[in-house]
């Protein structure tokens, strides 16, 4: 998903000789270990449960959340409390942070960080496209000039 650091080689390189070679060639992940950074996880990745690409769009809402808050949407004093936040609570709205934040913003934040995947974005396109609709409504109307004065 989107922690690069959990990336998996996929095919053992030949023309490398033993010493050189993967030091495993199975898959390193599977259904029911946890791995990844706790801070950005889905509530599905923590319960070590199927992930796919709605997991990576909650991570990608704890960064937007982050961009917009300046902190991030859940907090714990242990990676175990860290989990257990990200399992339950639900983050104040960017907007309640920072009353400059677009209303839009925080329910685009919002979805991203529904705790159901089947209730987050479905995919990447989506969000993409609700971000775009965004920054367009903030964009200064270019349709509209200043009268010029009479002479």
């Amino acid at each position: 998903m989107l922690d690069s650091g959990l990336a998996k080689l996929e095919q053992p390189h030949t023309d490398l000789n033993r010493t050189q070679a993967a030091t495993m060639e199975t898959p390193l992940t599977s259904v029911g270990q946890v791995m990844g950074t706790v801070p950005y996880m889905a509530p599905e990745q923590i319960r070590g449960e199927m992930v796919d690409a709605r997991t990576d769009l909650f991570a990608f809402g704890i960064i937007l959340y982050e961009l917009g808050a300046g902190r991030r949407p859940f907090a714990g004093a242990t990676i175990a409390d860290l989990g257990s936040a990200i399992l339950r609570d639900t983050p104040a709205p960017l907007s309640s942070v920072r009353a400059e934040v677009p209303k839009e913003l925080d329910r685009i934040v919002g979805r991203c960080l529904e705790k159901i995947p089947r209730e987050r974005y479905q995919s990447a396109l989506g969000v993409m496209s609700d971000l775009r609709a965004l920054a367009r409504s903030l964009e200064p109307d270019s349709h509209t000039t200043e009268p010029t004065p009479q002479a």
